[in-house]
């Protein structure tokens, strides 16, 4: 007789089933606890399936369950960057999937910068999450950031998230280690205003070095920026359209050069608009220059994307206002160009008879917002065209990637708070949404590729500025107005808070 076995087989398994049964079914049930795991932070009720046929008086969004939710992606961002890659070895970006420091800012910004930490601060102030804000803050003053001394870095880059992260966040405390590490970092970036660099690096500087100069009393800073902008600004131009590239006296590096609202020039004519918005008594002069910038994007950069079609999308092109010129008419837009609708609104704002700026805002956004809404994972791509046959926005093959980058929710949060809108929210609650779904994982958030189909791929990167920016606009998105008076507090391009003229905080700020 055969003998019953007594490790494997069936007669062990019936024996045993109290065991070896719940043991099964967990076994097959992983791959969805993980997906679980991956895709759900808190129920926040239904969306309205079809966007088109949405009826707006039917939307009920629920502002506190909308903040806890992004308060708990915040924190959830947070922590694995402290447990994976800050305490360990003082990296700027977490690699979620690696559980590791990603290696991609350390070109850009040098290395063991403590980047997602500094960018962070203002954000944690904002949301008042305090204890995450003691421990970010605590960790940038300690001593374990490396100097920048001998390191190539990113002008653009350290003014917009190093710089900009410091002034943020002495902004709420004034805190005068974080001002001490600012000027650290300003006075290392001062040689860079006699070399050649980007559109947006020249016009970009500006916000950050005269906050700079305002609250420590040393007039060299604004000295520098406000020489390097007024060269600039009295540079050839066509009609206050600047080339992305130009030397140190202006002219432009290329005898064909590209004039772009996206990315190399973008924050540029972002900077036009905040640098008045951020004075106490802005000059007609300022005016000038932005509503000159503005009124020529939409005369020379913009396409209407069919002629039955209200969307529009704002192109590169090389010879802007130039009569003979025949804009492609076929749309292509990169998610860069998507932060004009909020320029825009925010120009509205200070010019309310300026009601184009805010019908083009509103359609900018709507287009951009599109590009999110036919993705098949519900977030925008790198760069994306209008298809003339299907009606819908696509990604560009090449760049069909999404990044975790603000652009269109920022858009979306400005012209809530200058419309008041429930759409706006209602569009920021889908993309919530799709972040969520398509690029958290288990320790943290990721970039994805390959957005085009069902099978997306992780870039292994948690960028610094989904932190500083993308979750803090979500968050101001459903707070209401009075939670940040954009007439007291400008943004900067990476989303830091500085106090405008008009704020109080300033007179106590060395005026």
């Amino acid at each position: 007789m055969l003998q019953q076995p007594t490790s494997r087989g069936y007669p062990y398994l019936f024996r045993h089933t109290k065991i070896v049964l719940p043991t099964i079914c967990l076994l097959i049930l992983m791959p969805y606890l993980y997906m679980h795991q991956r895709y759900m932070i808190i129920d926040i009720g239904p969306l309205i399936p079809d966007d088109a046929a949405t009826d707006l008086k039917l939307i009920d969004i629920n502002e506190a369950e909308m903040t806890v939710a992004v308060k708990e992606m915040t924190r959830f961002a947070w922590r694995n960057y402290v447990k994976y890659c800050a305490r360990p070895y003082t990296g700027n970006d977490l690699d979620p999937i690696k559980r590791a420091c990603s290696p991609v800012p350390d070109v850009l910004l040098g290395p063991r910068q403590l980047v997602t930490a500094v960018d962070a601060l203002d954000t944690f102030a904002i949301m008042e999450m305090h204890e995450e804000f003691e421990e970010a803050r605590q960790m940038v003053t300690g001593g374990k950031r490396a100097a920048l001394s001998n390191v190539t870095v990113s002008v653009f880059e350290t003014c917009i998230r190093l710089l900009g992260g410091y002034l943020g966040a002495y902004s709420f405390t004034q805190d005068s280690r974080l001002l001490a590490e600012a000027v650290a970092v300003a006075d290392r970036l001062a040689e860079s205003f006699s070399k050649p660099d980007s559109l947006n690096r020249n016009g970009t500087l500006y916000l950050e070095f005269v906050y700079l100069s305002h609250i420590t009393g040393d007039k060299k800073y604004e000295q520098w920026v406000t020489r390097n902008h007024e060269l600039l600004i009295k540079a050839p131009n066509v009609q206050g359209l600047y080339p992305m590239e130009m030397t140190p006296k202006g002219m432009p590096l290329t005898p064909d050069p590209v004039y772009s609202a996206g990315g190399g020039g973008d924050s540029f004519y972002e900077y036009l608009v905040k640098k008045c918005l951020y004075s106490k008594n802005p000059d007609p002069k300022c005016t000038r220059d932005y509503t000159a910038a503005l009124d020529s994007i939409m005369k020379c950069m913009t396409v209407q994307v069919s002629p039955v079609s209200d969307l529009l999308c704002v192109v590169n092109v090389k010879k802007p206002c130039y009569a003979k010129q025949q804009l492609n008419a076929t749309c292509t837009m990169e998610h860069l160009t998507c932060f004009l609708g909020g320029t825009y609104a925010l120009a509205y704002m200070m010019n309310p008879h300026r009601t184009d700026w805010l019908r083009f805002a509103e359609r900018i956004t709507h287009t951009c917002y599109l590009s999110y809404f036919h993705s098949p994972i519900g977030l925008g791509p790198e760069i994306f065209k209008y298809n003339a046959t299907s009606r819908k926005f696509e990604a560009d093959p090449d760049r069909d990637f999404y990044i975790l980058r603000p652009e269109t929710i920022e858009s979306i949060y400005y012209l809530h708070y200058v419309t008041g809108h429930k759409k706006y929210r209602y569009w920021g609650k889908k993309i919530l949404l799709a972040i969520n779904a398509s690029t958290r994982t288990p320790t943290g958030f990721s970039g994805v590729h390959k957005i085009l189909s069902n099978k997306t791929i992780f870039d292994n990167t948690q960028q610094s500025f989904f932190l500083a920016e993308t979750l803090k606009y979500l968050y101001l998105l459903f707070q209401p107005n009075s939670r940040l008076s954009l007439d007291q507090w400008v943004l900067s391009t990476e989303a830091h808070l500085f106090p405008t003229g008009i704020n109080p905080l300033r007179s106590r700020m060395h005026g």
